[in-house]
């Protein structure tokens, strides 16, 4: 399985199987509970979130530095 970035998101693919592919939007607005990538919002690098993000971050692609708002509870009636 592999990734890369589209226009509006992400898309999964197996490079040896064209027709395994799924393709995702990515909201960088979208509270950090709802997406399964992160979003750089000074370069635009996508990269894959495997927990919730921390109240601070630094891109892995152009060093900038950045707050985060921090991950709500979700309730059951979510």
């Amino acid at each position: 399985m592999n990734w890369r970035r589209t226009a509006r998101g992400v898309e999964l693919y197996d490079p040896e199987n064209p027709d395994a592919s799924i393709r995702m939007e990515v909201d960088a607005g979208a509270p950090a509970h709802e997406r399964p990538f992160s979003i750089c919002p000074e370069c635009g690098l996508v990269a894959a979130q495997r927990a919730p993000p921390g109240r601070y971050m630094v891109c892995g692609g152009c060093d900038a530095e950045f707050e985060v708002e921090p991950a709500r509870r979700i309730a059951e009636d979510d």
